[in-house]
């Protein structure tokens, strides 16, 4: 069951990783308009991605942008952000 259907529609800080939500790209249908392509590049035809927990880009998963003494913003202190894979 996909996390973001119609009639669900979670919010971004409901995703956790390991979640199923519909491909952004293909908007779940697993195709692209374009006629050269047959399938969705991303979930390779599914229409579906997972959530990844990684490294947050700005602190590099220290919790702290360097040089700062608050915490990252982007991640709010963890050093973790979810991604859609």
């Amino acid at each position: 069951m996909l996390a973001n259907s119609p009639a669900q529609n979670p919010q971004p800080n409901e995703l956790k990783p390991g979640d199923i939500v519909a491909c952004a790209m293909c908007r779940g249908t697993g195709k692209l308009r374009l006629a050269h392509v047959h399938s969705c590049p991303r979930c390779h035809g599914t229409g579906e991605t997972t959530i990844a927990r990684v490294k947050c880009p700005v602190c590099c998963g220290s919790g702290r942008p360097l040089g700062y003494l608050k915490n990252c913003r982007t991640c709010q202190g963890s050093g973790w952000v979810n991604k859609l894979m």
